[in-house]
């Protein structure tokens, strides 16, 4: 057990809003306006499937989910949160491209985690990104993001919770990511998130599909 526990609450209520919609112009949609339209390649109203069926599940899914449990050494539970979660955003993300609604707007907030990085122009979506990068899929070569890792932020051999102990010792956040740097006898550079950051931000992606 960890002191901490963490839930995210994300209202299935929008997703099932935005289903009622679509069934009741299911024949219009699918005849008339989808009708031999592609998305990439792929039939666009199977795509308006798949995204519908992987939202309803996964934020049923992250829900039900508890994070703060450590196992093996590493913050395992985030790294599962963080693959789902990027499940919801990018099917949110692609039914605004089907649709043809723009999110420019909304991709260039820095509301939630304020990290511009080095040239001023990091956005939100940028570091949620690269924070996924860091810490899931690309730990062992985070080389995608230059404006949060410049030429020194290589590698992440772990990714922990933080506890009452440890967690002055780095801002106070939730989780800390070891970053190793390319450098010789160097500790590497530490990687702060804060979860209530995180959740903040899939929740606002999530809801976007208003938008759509």
């Amino acid at each position: 057990m960890r002191e901490r526990l963490f839930k995210i609450s994300l209202d299935p209520n929008i997703l099932e809003s935005f289903d009622d919609a679509l069934g009741e112009q299911e024949h219009i949609s699918a005849q008339q306006v989808f009708s031999g339209k592609h998305y990439k390649g792929l039939n666009a109203w199977d795509c308006v499937c798949s995204c519908v069926h992987r939202i309803r599940d996964t934020v049923g899914y992250l829900n039900d989910m508890e994070l703060g449990r450590m196992a093996h050494g590493n913050a395992f539970d985030f790294m599962e949160f963080m693959n789902n979660a990027s499940v919801v955003i990018d099917s949110v993300n692609m039914l605004a491209s089907i649709f043809a609604v723009s999110l420019d707007e909304e991709n260039e907030r820095n509301q939630v985690f304020g990290e511009p990085g080095s040239d001023g122009k990091g956005t939100d979506k940028d570091y949620f990104e690269f924070i996924r990068s860091l810490c899931v899929v690309h730990p062992t070569d985070t080389s995608r993001h230059p404006r949060y890792q410049g030429s020194k932020l290589v590698t992440c051999p772990y990714i922990t919770w933080t506890d009452s102990l440890t967690r002055p010792a780095f801002n106070d956040c939730d989780l800390h990511a070891n970053a190793f740097v390319n450098e010789a006898s160097s500790w590497g550079d530490s990687v702060n998130i804060y979860i209530n950051q995180i959740f903040d931000y899939v929740e606002y992606r999530y809801s976007l599909l208003n938008k759509v």
